[in-house]
């Protein structure tokens, strides 16, 4: 396993090639997010998403989140993006929203079926933390991200946690001490006919609706 500090990022952001090439060998990097470290892998490869859901000893049906660079991304990778989405995407991403949508064919078939399971969808967000969003574009793919600690436990605040739980199964670790809490993001479902709040976050249902003049389906 490698570690690279943040600061040595900051200082040298070409290093995040580093990390692009760990992600794109079918690699697993954690990395800070906004209030907790994440898992990464690469959701187009059958092999790194499998390595994730066993290193996470994830069950089947828990909900997935993809992480992509910018909104063009979602071509090919969902299914279908309403006018609604659209709205939402320009008012809130980059930021704390994840959008719900039908996976798309550019999944592989294992790989859609396996994130699908828990409700037919996946959730899809354009992070605005700096280094969520160096991590996603300098890989130029989606990832598919969790919590970094086992299913149903907390930990993924703490750096020696993280590193004691994933120090076996992570292939690169970006070293940002331990993450003071913060808010998740809200988590919406989209369809013709308007958007309907599935988790509250950083985002309350009034923020959505005064920037985006659209009421809750």
């Amino acid at each position: 396993m490698k570690i690279i500090k943040l600061s040595e990022l900051e200082k040298n952001p070409g290093r995040y090639g580093e990390v692009a090439e760990v992600l794109a060998s079918d690699g697993l990097v954690v990395f800070p997010g906004e209030s907790s470290y994440r898992l990464g892998a690469n959701v187009l490869s059958p092999k790194a998403v499998a390595r994730l859901q066993q290193g996470k000893r994830m069950v089947q049906k828990r909900p997935a989140l993809v992480f992509i660079h910018r909104e063009d991304a979602l071509h090919g990778l969902v299914k279908d993006v309403p006018d609604v989405a659209r709205r939402l995407m320009a008012a809130f991403w980059p930021g704390p929203l994840t959008i719900r949508f039908e996976p798309g064919d550019n999944l592989p078939g294992k790989v859609r079926k396996a994130l699908s399971r828990a409700n037919g969808r996946i959730g899809v967000r354009v992070p605005d933390t700096q280094v969520c969003a160096h991590v996603v574009s300098s890989f130029g793919g989606p990832l598919l991200v969790s919590s970094a600690n086992r299913s149903e436990r907390a930990g993924a605040q703490s750096l020696a946690l993280v590193r004691k739980t994933f120090g076996n199964v992570a292939d690169l670790i970006i070293d940002a001490g331990d993450l003071p809490p913060g808010d998740s993001s809200t988590v919406v479902d989209v369809s013709d006919k308007g958007w309907k709040i599935v988790r509250e976050g950083g985002l309350s249902a009034d923020q959505i609706a005064s920037r985006t003049g659209l009421g809750p389906a």
